[in-house]
């Protein structure tokens, strides 16, 4: 698939794609592992001075939003097995965003990932990067 970030055509781990409420309209959200990043992924531009965001897998510490691309996608560059392992045995993972422009600001949005399904997943994703395919 293409990588939202490289646009290079690479094996990812995509989560579903979900919809939350943005402040104005609904946007659709999903999470990508590009083998190196943690990314979300979003059609609204994502507003970094609202508090709590990140992304936290079950009462985990929340993973910082890295930096954005393109406004609308957050990349967690602190991608390391500890994380890994979290998302293996975690069951959910909720990412926090907020979204420009709401003015007055209001609130951080969050949505909830399952990680059911993850570990299979994930294994799929690096038999597929042996395989190069």
């Amino acid at each position: 698939e293409e990588d939202p970030i490289s646009k290079s055509n690479v094996c990812l781990l995509v989560s579903r794609i979900y919809t939350i409420d943005d402040g104005q309209t609904t946007t659709p959200v999903q999470l990508i592992y590009n083998g190196k990043e943690i990314i979300a992924k979003t059609k609204s531009d994502i507003d970094m001075s609202y508090p709590e965001i990140g992304l936290q897998i079950d009462t985990h510490v929340k993973h910082s939003i890295s930096r954005l691309h393109k406004n609308s996608i957050a990349v967690f560059t602190d991608v390391n097995q500890a994380i890994h392992q979290q998302f293996i045995d975690g069951h959910q993972a909720r990412l926090a965003l907020g979204f420009w422009p709401t003015w007055p600001q209001t609130h951080t949005r969050t949505i909830d990932f399952s990680l059911i399904g993850y570990t299979k997943a994930y294994s799929k994703l690096k038999k597929c990067q042996r395989n190069g395919n």
